[in-house]
């Protein structure tokens, strides 16, 4: 069984991620990324590693503590010009 298959939730953002045509990065506290969805953007291409460019954590982080401080989604444009949105999950994911 795949894990995305063992855990709903996961399973849940994959198939919005795919049927909406979208990437889904979900990162934590630090603006670490630890999933990624449907990575079709060229988000993969400005960070082909694990890890994030030093301009795209800080833009990310930001994001994850205006989406936490607004209590919901946070549009914003990050510094390779890309439009964003940021959702704050509580929760295991």
């Amino acid at each position: 069984m795949s894990s995305n298959e063992e855990n709903p939730v996961r399973s849940a953002i994959q198939k919005i991620a795919e049927e909406g045509g979208v990437s889904v990065s979900i990162v934590d506290e630090a603006s670490r990324q630890i999933s990624v969805f449907n990575n079709n953007s060229i988000c993969g291409m400005l960070n082909p590693g694990t890890d994030f460019s030093p301009d795209c954590a800080r833009f990310c982080g930001r994001a994850f503590a205006a989406a936490t401080d607004a209590g919901g989604p946070f549009g914003y444009e990050c510094h390779a010009g890309l439009e964003c949105v940021a959702l704050p999950l509580t929760g295991t994911t």
